[in-house]
């Protein structure tokens, strides 16, 4: 389906790299896969969020906790979802509402 890379939002503190992917897992299930080289820096309430742009201003959709801050992990994306309106993965932390990294996604060739 679609693919990027994180590009951190800064390189010191909130820091994520790595793979995301879009893969269809039957004919009513999409998830959203972290790859085995995705590292993100620690923080204490990271969330996974898929957004519009990027922004979480202009919505997104809660994909849950992030599993771990490093390898390969798995995230359901809710049936119904626009994936044509949803194109980019953040992690972001709810307490302090901070931007750990986003993934621009784009189709694969």
């Amino acid at each position: 389906m679609s693919h990027g890379q994180f590009v951190s939002a800064d390189t010191v503190i909130h820091h994520a790299e790595g793979t995301a992917k879009l893969v269809r897992t039957s004919p009513t299930e999409v998830i959203v896969r972290f790859e085995d080289d995705f590292k993100a820096s620690n923080g204490p309430d990271l969330y996974v969020w898929l957004t519009k742009d990027g922004d979480v201003k202009n919505g997104y959709i809660d994909l849950g906790k992030l599993k771990g801050n490093l390898g390969s992990q798995n995230y359901t994306v809710p049936a119904g979802t626009d994936l044509a309106q949803y194109k980019t993965v953040i992690i972001w932390c709810k307490a302090f509402s901070v931007l750990f990294g986003t993934a621009k996604l784009a189709l694969q060739p």
